[in-house]
């Protein structure tokens, strides 16, 4: 028998495998199968545990992904079906990360999911290349490897596509992120390397990271970051990776050259916080040696270029630091000669120049012959204006913004108009049709752009505080560029005004149906507190249903019952309930009333696999031939459970 997916619990105390259209839970602990179970016509393809260990997720090669409980045979719900288009889809691959479940299809197909609240839905791709592996970096982070070796990076809070990287092959089939988020490892079921990636910057860290023996059919980091390496031979490799405090160590040792050789050796450690603090040593290191430069302390900055000299990626650096002081004395002499194209050309090739206090002068000249320039532009005195930047007018990186300013160009005369009244918003919008712009001596970089601006403006409406995220979005009203996200964001902040309101006249029905109509209402405060009361009567009615009590899970439920949206998940728990208590009607040989229940189940709710699979089920043991109308065998409406003569009518059976 061929095992075609397997599964470990997080909890490790189980194991899943399955073969053909059967499962197996195998207790770790006890060592002994303790659930079998066969899903009608269907096949599996792919396994995976929920985050609590209590569910078995499971995708079928009719595309559909279905939620068993580890220990009960019953089917508790299907989560998602895979369209049919030219050709059937399925999933090709699945990942989780604690309430979301990410599935990707053989369509290029890539859906995130919340198992417990089916109604959150986000669909990031609709169709295009087979997706081969999935793997989340974080609650919002997900990376996708598609047939053609493509990885792309998913800011899933924005639904945005963030980063596409290239890997060096295809049939990638493990995505493992390391201790530092931003680095990952990936390996393919045709190669025998394991490669590293900065998934931050979109680069490769290094190819061929980790030679296997073989190629590589799975891999997985311990606890002790140990990577463990299985391949297509069934060896074992294991390979330890580097950690932070290796890098630590030796920053607090001031060894800096061996800090730096490590890095280069273990690429994974770039991004971390510790490679943030060796950096910051370094340029201090560099300072010092620029300021014993400008003090024409040669003796000094040799004795602390011996701290650096080693260091083999800062070698090209400090060579260019001491050959541009060579030049130094040559600036001041332009600067005293009022040469200042040659200055400014001299700082052009000897980039280290421009730290030094003569530069900075020459750029406070031409500061203010810039304003007093613009002062007579304003006052249309060309000529004026044009004799106070005669001296720059041949200077390379001046000689634009000049040309700007004396032909009196509209938008940049708007933009240096919003400089003075500090007006970002404008500035900005200026500065994405002319980034030239930036090159004005009077701009300067604000603390907070628009970005982050409408980044705090979604943190404030996520947390309810409508006000403070009214107030910032005012304040941008005037950026035309971001209007569509200004109407977005005033269009939240009404939709969470309305949930707020409905909460606080315990109006549920509005609550819930505003929720999955407006699906960003999930990620608001408000929304997770909602969610997580619904997951709770959810769980509470679940176990009820598997126990066969469907009065019960209606009286749990029924503050639920005119939430339209929320029907299909309650006809799920109905349906099941309603199957549990023929399969324990069954099981006690009450055949009389399970025949009752069975036809009763069907003009609910209709025929499926499973109900087929019962009702051979109960013909085989009661030796009684069911019979099925026509109408019985056609097709019923998934809500059809809400007409509530037909559901008493069934309970009182």
């Amino acid at each position: 028998m061929k095992t075609i997916a397997t599964a470990f619990s997080p909890d490790e105390k189980l194991l899943a495998f399955a073969h053909n259209n059967t499962f197996y839970i195998f207790s770790l602990e006890n060592k002994n199968i303790i659930k079998t179970t066969k899903i009608a016509n269907d096949a599996i393809d792919k396994m995976i545990f929920s985050e609590d260990s209590l569910y078995l997720l499971i995708a079928t090669k009719n595309g559909r992904i279905l939620k068993y409980r580890y220990n009960n045979s019953s089917l508790i719900d299907r989560l998602y079906s895979f369209r049919y288009k030219q050709k059937p889809s399925y999933a090709t691959a699945i990942t989780r990360y604690k309430n979301k479940l990410a599935c990707g299809g053989n369509d290029g197909s890539l859906a995130i999911l919340d198992p417990d609240i089916q109604m959150k839905r986000n669909i990031l791709m609709e169709s295009g290349e087979k997706i081969d592996c999935l793997c989340f970096v974080d609650e919002n982070k997900l990376i996708s490897a598609d047939a053609s070796g493509t990885l792309k990076v998913y800011q899933l809070d924005k639904s945005k596509l963030i980063q596409t990287i290239h890997a060096p092959f295809t049939n990638i089939n493990h995505i493992i992120p390391t201790q530092n988020k931003n680095n990952i490892l990936i390996s393919s079921s045709e190669e025998n390397y394991i490669c590293a990636i900065d998934i931050e910057k979109g680069v490769i860290l290094k190819t061929h990271y980790i030679d296997c023996e073989n190629t590589v059919n799975f891999m997985i980091i311990s606890n002790e970051n140990l990577l463990c390496i299985i391949t297509k031979e069934k060896l074992l490799q294991k390979v330890k990776l580097p950690v932070s405090s290796d890098l630590q160590q030796l920053i607090e040792n001031n060894e800096l050259a061996k800090a730096y050789k490590l890095i280069e050796e273990e690429p994974l450690l770039n991004g971390y916080a510790e490679y943030e603090i060796l950096e910051q040593k370094y340029h201090k290191i560099y300072l010092r040696i620029l300021e014993a430069l400008i003090d024409n302390d040669k003796t000094e900055a040799l004795k602390l270029k011996k701290l650096v000299i080693n260091i083999k990626s800062k070698e090209a650096d400090i060579q260019t630091l001491f050959r541009a002081f060579e030049h130094y004395p040559q600036l001041k002499k332009y600067y005293i000669g009022k040469q200042y194209a040659l200055a400014y050309g001299l700082v052009m090739k000897h980039p280290p120049l421009q730290y030094t206090p003569i530069y900075k002068q020459l750029e406070e000249k031409f500061l203010n012959a810039f304003v007093n320039a613009k002062r007579h532009i304003e006052l249309n005195n060309v000529p004026h204006a044009k004799a106070l930047l005669q001296e720059y007018i041949t200077v390379i990186s001046k000689r634009p913004i000049i040309k700007l300013l004396l032909q009196k160009d509209k938008d940049f005369l708007q933009f240096l108009k919003a400089i003075d009244k500090k007006n970002f918003q404008i500035q900005e919008e200026l500065l994405l049709k002319h980034p030239i712009f930036k090159l004005a001596p009077t701009y300067k970089k604000p603390k907070q752009s628009i970005e982050e601006t409408i980044d705090t403006i979604e943190y404030f409406i996520n947390d309810g505080n409508l006000l403070e995220a009214k107030s910032l979005l005012l304040q941008l009203k005037a950026t035309q560029h971001i209007k569509p996200t200004l109407i977005f964001l005033a269009q939240k902040i009404q939709q969470v005004n309305k949930l707020q309101y409905a909460y606080k006249e315990n109006d549920f029905k509005t609550c819930y149906e505003l929720l999955d109509k407006f699906h960003f209402l999930n990620d608001t405060k408000l929304g997770i507190l909602l969610n997580n009361y619904w997951v709770k009567v959810i769980k509470k009615s679940e176990i009820m249903a598997l126990n066969g009590d469907m009065e019960g899970v209606l009286n749990q439920l029924s503050q639920f019952l005119d939430v339209q949206s929320r029907k299909y998940k309650i006809g799920s728990l109905l349906r099941l309930a309603s199957l549990s208590k023929i399969k324990s009607l069954i099981a006690k040989e009450n055949y009389e009333m399970a025949k009752n229940l069975l036809y009763s189940h069907i003009d609910i709710f209709g025929l499926d696999n499973e109900v087929r699979a019962l009702m051979e089920l109960y013909e085989s043991l009661s030796k009684d031939k069911l019979a099925i109308t026509q109408e019985q065998n056609e097709r019923r409406d998934r809500n059809r459970w809400t007409k509530e003569s037909i559901l008493q009518k069934y309970i009182l059976k």
